[in-house]
């Protein structure tokens, strides 16, 4: 079972500045949409959980797991509007979700326990980036923050998947942070 979920960042960007493009001169209401350059590269998120369609612990029930890709999308796709180069497009293939500590089997409210041991967050995925002039960089990861407890997850602290907010964070600064390929 696979899931898209998918924004542009380009979109939520030429938004935030007033919906107005800057093209050099008066607008042409005949040029084509796709003369508009994005300010920012667009980042398309899908999911594969593995065999049997349940992450490791992207949540408790189907419907968590459904918030946790969501939320993951929304804050990637955020990313992408504030550090992938104009013109870029980053597709990102999500297979493993595992989240920061652990839902104890005697909780009666479902509560997330973070332990600072052996559960720490750790995503799994593969990536595709396109640049404007069709240069493609491709690789696997397993992103995960073993200190996850060490520091104090600004500025998501008081935010659902904070710690896995503040892993993708640096995760994305350091492979797309307006590099060129």
């Amino acid at each position: 079972m696979s899931s898209k979920i998918w924004w542009s960042a380009g979109a939520l960007c030429f938004f935030a500045v007033g919906g107005q493009a800057q093209s050099g001169g008066a607008a042409d209401a005949s040029a084509p949409e796709a003369a508009v350059t994005p300010r920012s590269g667009v980042v398309e998120v899908t999911y594969s959980p593995p065999k049997g369609g349940r992450y490791f612990d992207a949540g408790d029930t189907r419907l968590d797991e459904e918030r946790t890709e969501k939320t993951l999308a929304k804050h990637l796709q955020q990313l992408g509007a504030r550090w992938l180069p104009p013109g870029g497009t980053l597709k990102l293939n999500i297979t493993e979700i595992d989240l920061a500590g652990r839902i104890p089997p005697t909780a009666i409210n479902r509560v997330r326990v973070l332990g600072g041991g052996a559960d720490w967050p750790r995503i799994e995925l593969s990536y595709e980036l396109v640049d404007a002039d069709g240069r493609t960089q491709r690789g696997d990861e397993a992103v995960s923050d073993m200190n996850y407890t060490m520091t104090r997850p600004t500025p998501y602290w008081n935010e659902t998947l904070a710690y896995e907010k503040r892993m993708l964070d640096d995760w994305f600064y350091q492979r797309f942070a307006r590099r060129s390929l």
